[in-house]
């Protein structure tokens, strides 16, 4: 989400005696440089990304809280860098604030602009593969924008409006598979639909008797966040498409004007915010909200806060976001640790023969539940159990098979045999040492050349592996034993002089699992 920071003076008070159901779990706030921040996102590790202000400027700086702790992240050349969102593993995006914001990505730590149509734009979100989404602008309008590996992309886009409307579009999320959710608006109207793009290839969502939707999130699985009036009595709502395009509204908070979801994690939880007016003072409000099962409950905010938007959640009962400050009319970053019942399998990654972890976390009631067994399975077989600890992780160590090739297995977790909890092992090609061992000989008697082949990831042999030989002028094939030991033998011609050499190259061919390797050592007639 792309915050206004400068926060409206709201009152809340007398909304929140009206919506009930407040959540339990305190906002917690997250550290910052005394003059407040905003929170935008969290990954599956549990880093968050937003901004602080700095107090002697009160420009806005990009930070990162790990574990609690605030880490500054570099803004170069930079003014007013915000980053908006993070993938699981860790890359960020963002953008400069203002007229012609830039869009950003953070690599090797520090920001480097993302191409445009000249104009500026912003970065939006960003998956494990390095997608970002966002949208560049093009003139008067905004046009929804793909970067892959720093190439630009220009989403397409239905005919929408009409003729010399301004239309305002956007790529707002991007999930695992290269699945885009984006909306398309006229600029100043209020005709808007959302779209969606496979691969950057426009895939149209049917959202036949539905007026101005406009997008969330599109989660792993495929599900689809928006918000719209629907037929027949066109009420506004909040609404999850599923992957095979049944459409579920989520319920409101009573006496809400209207609402606004903001994301959904992978678990389902929805998250956004409630808009109020309290007539008692004739201001409006807004209210954090939380959606479990599809019932909006609002999240806690103690007095004297009376604004608060919180902007991402995971399934370990974790939702981020800010709320206003009065006193100060800041914002003040945060977590609520919400009180919901979370399974959650963390994405791994690693290369065949690597020892990992595969790990889960089991919340109930928003509290760790202890000593239950937690079932792992790979591409749907069963490889161990493991039980939860005092904070309800359970951790199985697990050796990634030396046979396993590269790609992104499907991990999935079984929790009381009933919950399901779906992500991903990702095995990266390894690397070997392959080596080799010279020899000398009198012409006419043979030789043998000798070396091993060992997987880098394991520092263990690898057995059975084909090696193909040239030696000087001919060709040769050989295996590794079962030590990863291998021998070449090469016969000296009589007629070889003493001091002449003959090489022997021994190269290991690239497979599913491994990098190519090869050397080269000397035969030396003596």
């Amino acid at each position: 989400m792309k915050a206004s920071f400068h926060l409206l003076k709201l009152s809340a008070l007398a909304v929140l005696a009206t919506v009930g159901a407040i959540a339990s779990a305190a906002f917690q706030p997250l550290p910052d440089l005394g003059a407040g921040a905003i929170a935008n996102d969290i990954n599956s590790s549990g880093t968050i990304i937003g901004a602080v202000v700095e107090p002697a400027t009160y420009r806005l700086l990009p930070v990162k809280w790990e574990n609690g702790t605030l880490v500054r992240l570099s803004e170069g050349i930079y003014d007013s860098l915000v980053p908006q969102a993070i993938s699981s593993n860790g890359i960020i995006v963002g953008g400069t604030l203002g007229v012609g914001g830039n869009p950003i990505v953070w690599v090797n730590g520090e920001p480097v602009q993302l191409p445009t149509l000249g104009e500026g734009g912003q970065a939006t979100d960003v998956n494990a593969n390095g997608w970002i989404v966002g949208d560049v602008k093009d003139g008067e309008n905004n046009r929804p924008a793909l970067w892959i590996n720093g190439n630009l992309t220009v989403l397409d886009t239905p005919a929408f409006g009409e003729v010399g409307d301004i239309l305002y579009g956007t790529a707002r999320s991007i999930n695992e598979s290269g699945e885009i959710l984006g909306t398309i608006k006229v600029a100043f109207g209020s005709d808007s639909t959302v779209l969606r793009w496979t691969n950057g290839t426009l895939n149209p969502l049917n959202l036949t008797g539905f007026l101005e939707t406009q997008a969330s999130r599109v989660s792993n699985d495929g599900s689809v966040l928006f918000f719209g009036y629907r037929e027949p009595e066109y009420n506004r709502g909040v609404f999850v498409a599923s992957p095979n395009g049944t459409i579920t509204q989520l319920g409101l908070l009573e006496n809400s004007i209207t609402t606004i979801p903001m994301n959904i994690s992978e678990g389902g939880t929805v998250i956004g915010y409630s808009l109020f007016f309290d007539s008692n003072v004739g201001q409006n409000s807004i209210i954090p909200t939380v959606w479990k099962n599809g019932v909006a409950t609002a999240l806690q905010m103690d007095a004297p806060y009376r604004y608060g938007i919180p902007t991402a959640a995971t399934d370990d009962g974790k939702i981020v976001g800010y709320i206003s400050d009065p006193n100060t009319g800041a914002s003040v970053a945060g977590v609520w640790s919400e009180g919901v019942s979370g399974f959650n399998v963390p994405r791994v990654k690693g290369k065949p023969g690597q020892k990992v972890n595969l790990t889960a976390s089991v919340l109930e009631n928003g509290r760790a539940v202890a000593g239950k067994e937690v079932k792992f399975m790979i591409q749907s077989k069963l490889v161990g159990t493991a039980k939860t600890d005092s904070r309800g992780n359970a951790k199985l160590p697990f050796t990634i098979p030396d046979t396993m090739p590269s790609g992104s297995m499907e991990l999935m977790g079984n929790y009381n045999r009933t919950r399901y909890a779906k992500s991903a092992l990702d095995v990266e090609h390894a690397t070997v040492t392959l080596t080799a061992r010279g020899a000398t000989g009198a012409a006419g008697t043979r030789v043998s050349v000798t070396g091993t082949l060992r997987n880098d990831a394991s520092g263990l042999p690898l057995a059975g592996q084909t090696l193909r030989l040239k030696i000087g002028i001919g060709n040769g094939v050989v295996k590794t034993a079962t030590n990863g030991t291998y021998t070449v033998p090469v016969s000296i011609p009589a007629s070889a002089k003493r001091g002449s050499i003959i090489k022997v190259e021994v190269n290991f061919a690239a497979t599913s699992s491994y990098k190519a390797a090869k050397v080269t050592v000397n035969v030396t007639v003596r």
